[in-house]
């Protein structure tokens, strides 16, 4: 379980990472991933406020990219201890483009906050 960062107040929620390969595209995938949002239920609110589903692009192989609609690697993933958590159980020598960096080193040096493990998570 993970405490909120930002926005309304709002129960803990649980994080997780997947890892994975695909035909498509940065900006097609990510226009996927807010149609599973949207088929979840999420409708627009606040910044950071609840939401049934809340779907990530961390990153995309070794890819930067700075556009309006898509940054990549995720700009706050170096700073966000719940999402360096799961992925670093998936892929801790992972380097994080930009960083010079893996997950597990980010993660050593990541602000504190408050995850608790929910067990293991595994690619696809």
């Amino acid at each position: 379980m993970t405490e909120p960062v930002g926005g309304p107040p709002q129960p803990d929620y649980f994080n997780a990472a997947a890892t994975g390969e695909t035909l498509l595209p940065p900006a097609e995938l990510l226009a996927l991933m807010v149609s599973l949002e949207i088929a979840a239920g999420r409708v627009p609110g606040p910044r950071d406020g609840p939401r049934p589903l809340d779907l990530d692009l961390l990153l995309y192989g070794d890819l930067v990219v700075s556009d309006p609609g898509l940054t990549l690697p995720h700009p706050r993933l170096a700073s966000r201890r719940f999402v360096l958590a799961p992925l670093c159980e998936l892929v801790p020598a992972r380097h994080v483009p930009g960083t010079g960096r893996t997950i597990e080193e980010l993660l050593a040096v990541a602000p504190p906050g408050r995850v608790r493990a929910q067990g293991r998570v595994a690619g696809f």
